[in-house]
């Protein structure tokens, strides 16, 4: 009855129960959350909302106010709601391909996409893995534009022996389900820029209260039980209807709540620890595969440390792929396809698709299997998945 689920973020009844404790002691810990994150990061600012893409909103609605220009750059292949961020700031999306070795922004693509008025570049830190910044930075600085680093995926990631996030002008971080650390919803948007700071959060007083705020404390109780691999696997059947397949076409940004802030106070004391696990879960699983030819590992930046909030494997050989996910479910261990199609395939954005005009993303897209590298994974657990590989 067993099933490791695909994500994980470890909470304890105590965290939950913690978040009471401070609402009703009246504790301001939104102020001290966002206090803590940004001493994490390194960087003087920090702002908490509902959710990752409501602060890419805030940070963009900061940036248009300092600039005319209108177009923001995303990687074809990442998490595709970002372009509801776009669309709300009245901004446009525009795209360019990833790189078949790091799975993230290829530099030489963005160049070609970007333009006079590019307002700022979104570099995404897929699956904890940090992209190769350096250039990026330089192309972003060449053509006046903001860079805005997404580490959504990578709480806790290093380059060069800083966090991830506090590169760019400013960054987004998620504490949404399936992130490092989880508060079932939310997010910060950083920066170590004053006046983009003061604008950010002239954004974020607009916004209205959580419409989930009392259900929140249920809604973590449910997640944080939910996802223990006994109760996963037993209750696999109910748990499945939750699980979310609709293509979103609206997001409504809102505030963080105290309760959240709170459990995320408990959750940020732990975060080195955790991040330690899923290094050492991935990086055992890496190693291991990283050897076979019919499957491509993202590259690992050099400098970089990589969280691994999942470990992403593109099949080249398409007829082992089922093979390997259905052996691994067999043997109590969940994977996810992640975004199936790449974003131009999923939102009108003005692309055709004949040709291609990003097939990095595509044959991302339709080859990738995340595994799961949570920290409630045993060594047991590593070893099945190696198998099922070996005997692919």
């Amino acid at each position: 009855m067993r099933k490791v689920p695909t994500t994980s973020a470890p909470m304890k009844a105590m965290d939950i129960l913690g978040g009471f404790s401070a609402v009703i002691a009246s504790n301001s810990c939104i102020e001290e959350l966002e206090k803590s994150f940004a001493e994490y990061v390194g960087v003087k600012h920090c702002l908490a909302v509902n959710k990752g893409t409501a602060a890419l909103y805030l940070a963009i609605m900061a940036m248009k106010k300092l600039s005319d220009k209108t177009e923001v750059i995303l990687p074809a292949y990442t998490v595709p709601t970002l372009t509801l961020a776009m669309n709300m700031a009245g901004l446009k999306t525009k795209l360019c391909d990833i790189s078949l070795e790091t799975f993230n922004m290829e530099p030489e693509s963005l160049k070609g996409h970007l333009s006079k008025k590019t307002l700022c570049v979104v570099p995404v830190h897929m699956f904890g893995f940090p992209c190769e910044l350096k250039e990026i930075k330089k192309t972003c600085q060449d053509m006046k534009a903001f860079m805005l680093e997404d580490p959504a995926q990578a709480m806790g990631a290093e380059l060069d022996g800083k966090k991830v996030g506090a590169y760019g002008d400013a960054a987004l971080f998620s504490l949404c389900k399936g992130k490092v650390i989880s508060t079932f919803s939310g997010g910060f948007a950083v920066t170590d820029n004053d006046e983009l700071a003061l604008l950010m959060r002239a954004e974020r007083d607009k916004l209205p209260l959580n419409k989930k705020r009392f259900a929140n404390p249920l809604l973590l109780f449910a997640f944080a039980f939910a996802m223990r691999p006994f109760i996963y696997g037993t209750m696999y059947p109910f748990i499945e209807r939750f699980k979310s397949t609709e293509v979103h076409e609206h997001f409504f940004p809102e505030k963080y709540t105290e309760f959240q802030a709170a459990v995320g106070l408990k959750l940020l004391q732990r975060l080195d620890d955790v991040v330690e696990k899923r290094i050492r879960i991935g990086k055992a699983m890496y190693d291991a595969l990283n050897g076979y030819d019919w499957i491509i590992l993202p590259k690992i930046v050099p400098g970089s440390k990589p969280v691994f909030n999942h470990l992403p494997v593109v099949f080249k050989d398409a007829s082992r792929f089922q093979k390997v996910m259905k052996s691994l479910w067999q043997r109590g261990i969940d994977t996810a396809r992640m975004y199936m199609r790449p974003i131009h395939h999923i939102y009108d954005l003005g692309y055709g698709c004949n040709p291609d005009p990003f097939p990095n993303a595509t044959y991302v897209a339709e080859r990738l299997l995340t595994l799961p590298s949570h920290p409630y994974m045993t060594d047991a657990d590593v070893e099945k998945i190696i198998d099922a590989f070996r005997k692919a």
